[in-house]
C-alpha cells in the first residue's frame, strides 16, 4: 500500500514536470507575427497584450519586427495583441492578433504597414518581405493613439 506522503511526492513531481516542461500541455503551438515597415520613413512599433508589453521598436524602410507567443490551448482566455504604429506625426492602432478572429488562419502572420493600414504579406515568416497583397489590407482600428 502506498502512503499518503508518497502520493503527495508523486503529485508534486508531476506538477513540477508539467510547469517546467517547454511543451506545456495547456498551451498550443507558437504563433509568429512579423511587422514590416512599408513606409518610406522610419516607423516606431509598440505592441502589447493584456499581460505583456513588448516595448518600442524602430524600423527603417522594409525592416521588420518579429515576435511570437503561445496561445491557450483550452481556449479559456483569448490571446489579443495590439500595436501602435507611429511615423512623422501619424499614430495608428491595429489589433495585430485576436485568437478568436485569427486562430483558424494558421500560426504565421505577416503585415506590411502602409499609411492606409496594414496589408497581409505572404512571404515566409523568417525571410525578408518586400511585397504584399494590396487586395488584403485592413483599416486602422477606430481607437486613436493616446
Amino acid at each position: 500500500m502506498v502512503s499518503p506522503f508518497s502520493n503527495l511526492i508523486i503529485l508534486l513531481f508531476v506538477i513540477h514536470i508539467v510547469i517546467t516542461c517547454d511543451a506545456n500541455i495547456f498551451q498550443a503551438k507558437r504563433t509568429y507575427i512579423k511587422i514590416v515597415n512599408g513606409n518610406n520613413t522610419p516607423l516606431t512599433v509598440h505592441c502589447k497584450s493584456k499581460n505583456e508589453d513588448l516595448g518600442f521598436h524602430y524600423l527603417g524602410q522594409l525592416e521588420d519586427y518579429r515576435f511570437n507567443f503561445r496561445t491557450n490551448l483550452l481556449g479559456m482566455t483569448n490571446a489579443l495583441y495590439f500595436c501602435r504604429m507611429m511615423w512623422n506625426n501619424n499614430c495608428h492602432y491595429f489589433v495585430i492578433y485576436d485568437q478568436i478572429r485569427d486562430e483558424k488562419q494558421g500560426n504565421n502572420f505577416c503585415y506590411v504597414i502602409t499609411p492606409k493600414g496594414p496589408c497581409k504579406c505572404s512571404c515566409p515568416i523568417l525571410e525578408t518581405c518586400q511585397t504584399y497583397d494590396r487586395n488584403i489590407c485592413f483599416d486602422w482600428n477606430k481607437d486613436a493613439c493616446k
